[in-house]
């Protein structure tokens, strides 16, 4: 028996209904035994990807034409928009195919489409469809659209199953479920921030232009505080805010504006993880005025300035007068190792390394 636990946790949706493959909504829950027989090939399970709170855990694009250098360039779009892991391929039931954007949470259905839809356009696909197809759910749109998944059963022609992008050649169940990366739904936002503006669409999930002063100036609840330490993260990255003040501020504005508070370590940690994801959008370590909010610049100075001293007080003390190259050498190289925790050097080929942004893209 093929173990379904994870399949079915990817891949979830709504939990009221699912839909068959001949058109029909089944008004009950896919439960396990749906999910094993589609995995069986004995029934083919489509799921709803939008929930009754307007949120999803995947979405896709639907190309309905057989060329898979159209759902490659797909694919090469999400992850030029920052989507560097959780981007899939399948070779769908008709003759064509599905790209998926995976993520390991669910997020809004409204913030799936516009960087699916953003991925279309910009792999220049025209006539595509993308999953989920409504922002929200209403009285008008009871169900929403459901997608027929992967993976149903044998498929001696390669229907229905998951593609290497480069090769085209077919990934087995296994091999996918033991490899699946999915991507982080804490750092959707990061992804939100590089898009360009959606002109002139209903529904468009732009922030206000002052979000940021909002966020900051409000009480954060349980639920909320690792998403916007991740907000702020990207907020700061962008401004060119240096990582260890941003991990300054992340600590002063957690204290006082937290419902219930996080420890400096998970904070450290979801303001780090960011800057390593991406990096910083500039290499100043300072951001002008007039790209901060009045009252965060008091905080940024107060938090470089802290930043800078506790620098100063963990500094290694060297003697470049040593005459004894070994020794200076040694320590030198033991204060390069001290400070690179947590990493930012690395080494690739035998040379030193470090992943600077380009144009917006991690390189080496």
């Amino acid at each position: 028996m093929i173990d379904t636990t994870t399949f079915s946790d990817i891949f979830s949706g709504h939990p009221d209904f699912w839909g068959a493959v001949h058109g029909e909504c089944m008004k009950e829950p896919p439960g396990a035994g749906h999910w094993q027989r589609h995995l069986d090939g004995e029934v083919s399970l489509g799921i709803y990807p939008l929930r009754a709170d307007g949120t999803c855990r995947w979405g896709c694009i639907d190309i309905d034409v057989n060329d898979l250098k159209k759902a490659a360039d797909a694919h090469e779009a999400l992850m030029s928009l920052g989507v560097n892991c959780g981007v899939y391929i399948e070779r769908s039931k008709g003759k064509g195919f599905h790209v998926w954007l995976l993520l390991d949470g669910f997020v809004g259905a409204c913030d799936v489409r516009r960087i699916l839809r953003h991925a279309a356009d910009k792999a220049a696909l025209a006539g595509v469809e993308i999953f989920p197809k409504q922002d929200k759910l209403d009285t008008e749109t009871v169900h929403g659209n459901y997608v027929n998944l992967p993976y149903n059963g044998d498929n001696p022609d390669g229907r229905r199953m998951m593609l290497d992008p480069l090769t085209g050649t077919t990934i087995p169940y296994d091999d996918f479920l033991q490899d699946i990366r999915l991507f982080p739904a804490s750092s959707l936002d990061l992804v939100l921030e590089e898009l360009p503006a959606d002109e002139g669409r209903n529904g468009s999930s732009e922030k206000s232009d002052n979000w940021l002063e909002e966020m900051l100036a409000s009480t954060v609840p349980v639920g909320d505080r690792r998403p916007a330490l991740t907000r702020l993260a990207g907020a700061l990255r962008q401004k060119g805010i240096a990582e260890g003040v941003a991990v300054e501020i992340a600590k002063s504005w957690a204290g006082d504006h937290f419902e219930e508070p996080l420890t400096d370590e998970e904070i450290e940690k979801h303001i780090r993880g960011p800057y390593r994801r991406y990096g910083i959008r500039n290499s100043n370590g300072n951001a002008p005025d007039d790209l901060l909010p009045d009252e965060v610049e008091d905080v940024v100075r107060e938090a470089g300035d802290a930043h800078a001293r506790q620098d100063v007080e963990h500094a290694p003390l060297l003697d470049a007068g040593d005459g004894d190259l070994p020794r200076i050498s040694r320590r030198a190289w033991e204060a390069v190792v001290a400070a690179n925790d947590p990493p930012v050097l690395y080494q690739q080929a035998g040379v030193p390394a470090r992943i600077e942004t380009v144009e917006d893209v991690p390189v080496i």
